[in-house]
């Protein structure tokens, strides 16, 4: 089961979509506090970079609010990749 925590409405939705095309489950939550309901079962999750600190704060939250076990991927503008580096340092595994 996958979370999307992302302000960009549309984005989120076209990922979701995606998601459950190939039969996936997925929810959508614009902040932390909507996300967290969904944390038990998550296996992936998928933030928003726009939404992020540099010093992973966001992530730290949610892993706090019970999403300690699943991935972490950061949803990234390409403008914005020279980031990497920051978010992989603080717990996020790979970037789309």
């Amino acid at each position: 089961r996958a979370v999307i925590v992302s302000k960009n409405a549309i984005e989120a939705d076209a990922i979701a979509r995606a998601i459950r095309a190939h039969g996936g489950i997925v929810e959508v939550a614009a902040t932390p506090g909507q996300a967290a309901p969904f944390a038990a079962g998550c296996n992936v999750l998928l933030i928003d970079a726009a939404l992020e600190n540099s010093d992973g704060r966001l992530l730290k939250r949610l892993r706090d609010s019970g999403f300690a076990d699943c991935e972490a991927i950061t949803l990234i503008a390409p403008t914005d990749r020279g980031m990497l580096g920051e978010f992989r340092a603080n717990g996020y595994a790979t970037f789309l």
